[in-house]
């Protein structure tokens, strides 16, 4: 990946039940060449400050140029669908991640599983996310994840294969976390002003084709240069409704390595249909 500039946001301070949000001022911030760094968002339809922050997480990942990547969570709390609703994002996949990242006030977004500055895995001020992202991003890249995808439009299978090869050497145990996501679903999400009936919803997770902790690829850590591959497959549902588009689904991967508080390595993410 190209050298990318991120634009380090000045946020204006942000209730956490949310009110307003005002349009964050850019500056320029370095990124190290290749790392890709992954956020966990805890949204849902019914939370009302959750549509400001989603617009920050957007602005995020646009500034980012691939350097962000990033996956919304519809688990259990505030995620219920509203009266005009035509899909329900709820998933056991997301209920659990929701419970594993500990955090039941939304907005809220987990960067890479470090600890935020609450203490917890996720940040709850959607203005302190920028601040997040660039602390991430100005880490050393220590691998790369290459991810190919095949996809079967007779059965709607998508074979996916993942190397992830270190840059540096990583101490063990190293997981490998795939998920499938989709975007560009148009249905209703609560604002302070009432539902916006037309509301663009990206990136939501729709299955782990993994754990939520991963599948051990290196049980004893990767020496520099090393490579591992992964190999999953998953079967997209039937379209209905406007749902379960090929062409709008994402595949993320990244890895976690124990040793060092399972916190979130590398990540990438490409479409199923490229």
């Amino acid at each position: 990946m190209k050298n990318s500039i991120i634009y380090l946001f000045g946020l204006l301070l942000v209730l956490y039940s949310c009110n307003e949000i005002e349009t964050p001022i850019p500056g320029p911030i370095e990124v190290p060449d290749g790392r890709v760094i992954m956020i966990e968002e805890l949204t849902g339809v019914s939370c009302t400050p959750c549509a400001a922050a989603s617009a920050i997480l957007n602005d995020i990942l646009i500034n980012a140029d691939g350097a962000v990547v990033a996956y919304g969570i519809h688990g259990i709390f505030q995620s219920e669908p509203r009266t005009e609703s035509k899909y329900d994002f709820r998933n056991p996949d997301a209920e659990e991640l929701e419970l594993f990242l500990r955090e039941f006030g939304k907005p809220a977004a987990s960067f890479n599983r470090t600890e935020s500055s609450t203490g917890s895995l996720v940040e709850p001020q959607p203005a302190s996310w920028q601040a997040s992202v660039d602390q991430e991003l100005v880490k050393p890249q220590v691998a790369d994840i290459v991810i190919i995808s095949t996809y079967d439009e007779a059965t709607r299978r998508v074979d996916i294969d993942v190397t992830v090869r270190s840059i540096e050497s990583i101490p063990g145990p190293i997981n490998l976390v795939v998920a499938i996501s989709e975007s560009n679903l148009i249905d209703p999400q609560s604002s302070p002003s009432g539902d916006i009936l037309d509301f663009k919803h990206k990136h939501v997770l729709k299955k782990l084709l993994t754990s939520i902790t991963g599948d051990p690829i290196a049980s004893s850590g990767l020496s520099s240069g090393e490579s591992v591959p992964g190999t999953y497959s998953y079967t997209i549902p039937e379209e209905f409704n406007g749902e379960w588009i090929p062409e709008n689904m994402e595949i993320t991967a990244f890895i976690t390595a124990d040793d060092r508080n399972g916190e979130i390595q590398q990540a990438a993410q490409i479409h199923v249909i490229e």
